[in-house]
């Protein structure tokens, strides 16, 4: 015996499909505006915990520039080898692209450092050598010019 395609229990009243797929379209237009508010509230959370607008006034453009440049800017590196005795300033990455004599911002410091002079405040020691011998370059070079020429530490540990 065959059974009917469309019984009683199928047909619905001409009105109540509308409503069904109205309901259907709210559902899924609320699934991504709830997770749209939790992705926002998350962030609002953020902001306030990492305190990013302290973080904003604190921020030094030149700064920025200057981590900006570094990440493209040739470097350059200053070594000194104790077992030749020599300094070699050369452009990161290119063994023939040295510096026959250090340029006037790379000034030696006794046998085993030399200071580098950027400009602007920036600059720093390059140092080769045993524990004890950036212990004697550092009472000899760096301290005098921190604590004035005739200054000594208590005690170095």
């Amino acid at each position: 015996m065959r059974r009917p395609v469309h019984s009683q229990s199928n047909i619905t009243a001409p009105g109540t499909w509308l409503s069904d797929v109205n309901a259907s379209v709210r559902r899924s237009v609320l699934f991504p505006v709830v997770g749209l508010c939790a992705v926002l509230a998350y962030l609002v959370y953020a902001w306030i915990a990492f305190d990013v607008n302290g973080l904003i006034a604190k921020a030094r453009p030149d700064r920025a520039l200057i981590l900006g440049t570094d990440s493209v800017a040739y470097k350059v590196h200053v070594t000194r080898r104790l077992r030749r005795g020599d300094l070699e300033v050369a452009v990161e990455g290119e063994r023939t692209a040295t510096y026959k004599t250090p340029p006037d911002w790379v000034k030696t410091i006794g046998e085993i450092g030399a200071r580098v002079d950027l400009g602007g405040g920036y600059g720093g020691i390059a140092v080769d050598g045993r524990p004890a011998d950036c212990i004697k370059l550092a009472l000899s070079e760096l301290w005098p010019d921190r604590f004035g020429a005739g200054a000594a530490p208590d005690l170095v540990v």
